[in-house]
């Protein structure tokens, strides 16, 4: 969607679902798809839905997610 570092929980654009959560990690995005077969048997997005949840100290950072980002954290 950009780096407009903008909380835009759920914006629908020419029919594309479009969701931003904003700066430093305060929220976190969240998209929900829900999908169904059509009589071909093929899946097709039946629902979506999105949003932006607040974070705050009760959120756990990923082990693997920090391991990965440490190094250039220490370069600044």
């Amino acid at each position: 969607m950009g780096h407009t570092h903008s909380d835009v929980p759920s914006l629908v654009v020419n029919g594309v679902l479009l969701s931003q959560a904003n700066r430093w990690g305060k929220h976190v995005a969240r998209v929900d798809l829900y999908f169904e077969k059509d009589l071909r048997g093929r899946w097709r997005v039946a629902a979506e839905s999105a949003r932006t949840i607040a974070t705050d100290e009760r959120v756990v950072p990923d082990p693997e997610s920090v391991k990965l980002v440490e190094s250039y954290e220490s370069r600044n």
